[in-house]
C-alpha cells in the first residue's frame, strides 16, 4: 500500500479501523472476538436453512469456466459458537 495514495484517499487498513473504533467505543478484543464468532455462526446457521440461495452465484472465469462457487467465510460452525 503506497502511503501517499492511502493519505491522499483517507484510506486506513481494516485492521487499523477496527482497532481505532473499538478503542473509541470501548470493545475489548474478546467481545470482538465474541461478535465476530456469533457473526460467523448466524451466517453458517442462514447458508444450512439455504436463505442465501437466490443471491450468491458462481464466479466464472472468461471461458466461463466456474472458478468458484461461494466464498470460504463463513467459517464452518464451530460447537463453542452461538446461533
Amino acid at each position: 500500500m503506497d502511503p501517499a495514495t492511502s493519505l491522499a484517499t483517507d484510506f486506513v487498513l481494516q485492521g487499523i479501523s477496527s482497532d481505532l473504533s473499538s478503542t473509541i467505543e470501548g470493545f475489548s478484543r474478546d467481545d470482538a472476538d465474541r461478535y465476530a464468532a456469533a457473526s460467523h455462526a448466524r451466517a453458517v446457521h442462514a447458508w444450512e436453512q439455504g436463505r442465501f440461495a437466490r443471491s450468491v452465484v458462481p464466479v466464472k472465469d472468461q471461458s466461463r469456466l466456474t472458478v468458484l462457487t461461494r466464498d470460504g467465510v463463513p467459517r464452518h460452525r464451530h460447537r463453542s459458537w452461538p446461533v
